[in-house]
């Protein structure tokens, strides 16, 4: 049973046999390094310097975990952002981050659109040096990958290819030989994964599923 600190918890990640985590949007710009076995929250850590609009996800590589406050139900929000954190600065309660801003290539307008759009995004993986995002398609239920440097400063998501998953993407993963799973669910509540391998560089639809 996991901690009352965290009942809405979002993402994930793996950092040194370590689970961290953080609540949804509306909550604490906290994230909490927990039990794996009994849900007990171990370290809180608060990001002075990002405000929990809507975190969704997490990511890491070797040197970096990042935060994705890219939750965009209503396919409006023209202040996405992933924050990037020092993984040696994981051992004290508060820590700065360095901010990646971004918007979609393919997007040109910014209509209310509450569950009836397609840039919403909930998922995403760092991969040599590179943010692959995929997008929470709630019009069409298929998913957008896009790329941008993972590096800080304001960039422009490139929109690279999309797939019909047939529901919505709610996170993502990586492992070590590159296979890529993405989570999501459909609109009757059924939970789903898709399996990505085999594909040539960038193009992860590109191989086999």
């Amino acid at each position: 049973t996991l901690s009352d600190e965290i009942s809405e918890t979002s993402g994930l990640a793996l950092i040194d046999n370590n689970l961290w985590t953080h609540n949804d949007s509306g909550n604490p710009d906290r994230i909490y390094r927990i039990d794996s076995l009994t849900g007990n929250t171990w370290q809180e850590v608060i990001i002075a310097t990002a405000d929990n609009n809507d975190w969704e996800d997490m990511a890491e590589n070797d040197t970096h975990l990042f935060v994705g406050d890219f939750g965009n139900n209503p396919g409006n929000r023209t202040n996405l952002a992933i924050h990037r954190i020092e993984k040696s600065d994981l051992s004290s309660n508060i820590v700065n981050s360095e901010v990646i801003n971004f918007s979609y290539s393919d997007q040109t307008s910014f209509p209310e659109l509450p569950n009836n759009n397609n840039f919403d995004c909930e998922a995403f993986i760092v991969h040599n040096d590179v943010i692959h995002l995929f997008s929470k398609n709630w019009a069409n239920e298929r998913t957008k990958h896009y790329i941008l440097p993972n590096t800080p400063g304001t960039h422009v998501a490139q929109l690279q290819s999309e797939f019909d998953v047939q529901g919505l993407i709610s996170s993502a993963a990586i492992d070590d030989e590159g296979n890529i799973i993405l989570i999501g669910y459909t609109a009757g509540g059924i939970s789903f994964m898709w399996l990505l391998f085999d594909y040539p560089g960038i193009n992860v639809f590109g191989g086999n599923t």
